[in-house]
């Protein structure tokens, strides 16, 4: 990992085939290197997984002892999925994939996946599901954010939403909030240019289980409305590079409508399924399920 990045993110979510219905999971993979005086790099592994009649969620540190990254998207554009990641003293994560491609843009991908993930967590075989991957790098985690990576379709083909806001903080002053709204895949070609060539500026509220956000382009203004039952999240505790801690509340089956208002009519809406992630610093007490080291 290098030296300009202290948190590294993977993020690797297996959607159900039927929405409600069968298994799904959401792994998270965050190589750290901490300030000085905060202990070693470690790798933060959280996984939250569906089965038959209840969600699990599960995380654990591994040590690490040489440095790493975690890039997969390099790999994609090689048309490599093949990747194993350098191990700890106890244990390390595996990907052996085959797959295609269904959308991609930047650091994140939509995947008809199949292979196998061996975590130090258990083995998650994919079985030709939807794989939906993301990776970020930051300096710190977020003082407060909210991230939906969500999909759907657009006259038969796939669509990929990605919705990203974040709070930061300068010492004791906590920052306005910053939001992108992106549109992108096959699905893509039949919405208006002007939603789908860029990310857009977003602003959001956001909460357990609920969030709601809005964007502008030219001529429309797109409207998202997302929707997870609290039984349906768990939080992760995560830490910053600095010692101080954060709570990440995760969902992997979130329902989602997009629309896309013209200026005198709605133009179209689309209903969306994926992950949702919103962060504070404080964890929701009505949520039941946590995943503490």
């Amino acid at each position: 990992m290098g030296r300009a990045v202290a948190v590294e993110t993977l993020e690797l979510c297996l959607l159900p085939q039927r929405h409600g219905e069968g298994g799904g999971f959401d792994l998270t993979l965050s190589a750290v290197r901490p300030r000085a005086g905060h202990g070693s790099p470690y790798l933060d592994v959280g996984l939250l997984q569906r089965v038959p009649g209840q969600r699990l969620a599960t995380a654990t540190r591994i040590p690490l002892r040489r440095p790493f990254d975690l890039r997969l998207m390099a790999a994609l554009r090689a048309g490599r999925f093949l990747r194993a990641i350098p191990q700890g003293d106890d244990g390390g994560v595996e990907l052996s994939l085959s797959f295609s491609t269904l959308a991609h843009r930047g650091g994140v991908a939509m995947l008809q996946a199949s292979g196998a993930l061996v975590t130090p967590l258990g083995a998650l075989p994919l079985g030709g599901g939807l794989l939906l991957a993301a990776e970020r790098r930051a300096a710190r985690r977020p003082y407060a954010w909210a991230r939906a990576t969500l999909h759907g379709h657009v006259d038969g083909d796939p669509i990929v939403c990605l919705l990203e806001t974040s709070r930061g903080r300068a010492g004791s002053v906590v920052l306005p909030a910053i939001g992108r709204l992106s549109l992108f895949g096959p699905g893509a070609r039949h919405l208006p240019r002007g939603c789908v060539l860029a990310p857009l500026p977003a602003r959001a509220e956001y909460g357990t289980g609920q969030l709601r956000a809005a964007a502008l382009s030219p001529g429309h203004k797109l409207e998202l409305e997302l929707n997870v039952p609290i039984d349906s999240t768990a939080i992760f505790e995560v830490v910053d590079p600095n010692g101080d801690a954060a709570y990440a509340h995760r969902a992997l089956d979130a329902d989602a409508r997009l629309k896309l208002r013209g200026r005198k009519r709605d133009v179209v809406e689309l209903a969306l399924t994926g992950r949702y992630e919103w962060g504070a610093r404080a964890g929701d007490p009505r949520v039941e399920e946590r995943a503490w080291r």
